[in-house]
């Protein structure tokens, strides 16, 4: 009997303390003078990589970065997801193949991941953020990474004219024969000879194109 009365006085005890909890959470979900907003929830990182916990002994760290205006961080990695919450600032986060997130004070980021970027300070005052990474004990968190190739820019046609005016990119040589800037291989055609370089320029000196 006495072991019936202490299950159920167990069990009330259980059922009043999970009573309590939930009366202290609605009680604080209804105080003003504490409030909660969600600022990031995600399983992506920003360019769109699946976020993965590393394996190991886990290791927060929690840290405060002030870039000046106009300076950078330089190109870097990071191994383990991280996070940024933006104190005050614009910040770019550029990524190898060009693309780009500007941030501003009060937003959040969630990093890359083993990908290359570079952050800038784009404003005019301090750029203040500060980063949670969810790294390894004794794993560094960030990485020197190799700048990226800069892009090629192609000329513009007619940017390669010769000193006859002849636009190479344009498939124009010049021919002093016809006096004029032309395409060897049309040329052939319509002058009959066999077309490539040397018969081109035979042709046009004067000589047997044949």
């Amino acid at each position: 009997m006495q072991t019936r009365i202490a299950g159920v006085l167990k069990q009330l005890g259980v059922a009043v303390a999970l009573m309590s909890l939930s009366s202290f959470a609605s009680a604080l979900e209804a105080n003003e003078a504490v409030k909660a907003d969600t600022l990031l929830k995600t399983t992506a990182t920003w360019d769109g990589q699946p976020i993965a916990w590393p394996q190991g002994k886990a290791e927060l760290t929690a840290m405060r970065i002030e870039i000046s205006p106009g300076a950078e961080t330089g190109w870097h990695t990071h191994a383990v997801p991280s996070f940024a919450v933006m104190l005050e600032g614009t910040l770019e986060v550029r990524l190898a193949d060009g693309r780009r997130k500007r941030l501003h004070a009060g937003d959040v980021l969630a990093e890359v991941v083993n990908t290359a970027h570079i952050g800038r300070n784009i404003g005019t005052v301090p750029v203040r953020l500060v980063v949670f990474y969810t790294g390894i004990a004794g794993q560094a968190t960030s990485a020197l990474a190799t700048p990226p190739a800069p892009l090629k820019v192609p000329a513009a046609v007619g940017a390669d004219r010769d000193a006859h005016g002849c636009i190479g990119s344009a498939g124009y040589a010049w021919c002093a024969k016809e006096n004029a800037c032309v395409r060897p291989w049309e040329l052939a055609r319509q002058k009959g000879f066999e077309a490539g370089l040397d018969h081109f320029k035979r042709y046009c000196a004067g000589g047997d194109a044949r």
